[in-house]
């Protein structure tokens, strides 16, 4: 039998190294734990920062077309269309009289006829025999024509084609008045 002599920590010192030898190798490995999850934390955030100069490329080209695109459709709206309603208006404005195409040669008339609304004179041409007279309908965006003689309604016109969209009107309207 071997003697064990007191001990300053009392007889069980042996037991508390062995339960402090037992703490010791459990932090130690939740410490390689922890040197492992920082390790990979430090691999993605450096494939990150690899990634991020690309990514931040990639977002000023989508904020640049999407400035692009801003500005283009602001030319736009400031830009006069032909045939077409003005940004923020219901009427058409009329064309200017080389843009007409597609019925000859046309000369500028003076306005007689009286737009609805109290919107001034209707914008006026002469075919170029003068026996057609051609308003400007500004609420379509089309062109009347009528019989310069008689004042008689022979249709609605396209002013880009010149070709016939409507055809005269059956309840006999006509302009005899602003001849």
């Amino acid at each position: 039998m071997t003697y064990n002599p007191p001990h300053e920590y009392g007889s069980g010192w042996q037991d508390q190294v062995r339960y402090l030898d037992k703490d010791i190798q459990n932090q130690n490995a939740k410490l390689k734990a922890a040197q492992a999850s920082l390790n990979a934390m430090n691999e993605s955030l450096s494939r990150d920062k690899a990634a991020l100069p690309g990514a931040m490329e990639s977002r000023k080209q989508k904020e640049k077309k999407a400035k692009d695109a801003e500005n283009k459709l602001n030319e736009e709206k400031k830009k006069p269309r032909k045939g077409a309603k003005d940004y923020g208006h219901d009427y058409h404005p009329a064309p200017k009289t080389e843009d007409i195409k597609g019925l000859g040669d046309l000369k500028k008339g003076t306005p007689k006829t009286p737009m609805q609304g109290g919107g001034g004179r209707r914008k006026r041409w002469i075919g170029d025999k003068g026996r057609k007279i051609y308003e400007w309908d500004s609420q379509h965006g089309e062109l009347e024509g009528y019989r310069a003689s008689d004042g008689e309604h022979l249709g609605a016109f396209d002013p880009k084609t010149g070709k016939q969209i409507k055809g005269p009107d059956p309840k006999g309207r006509n302009i005899k008045k602003y001849l």
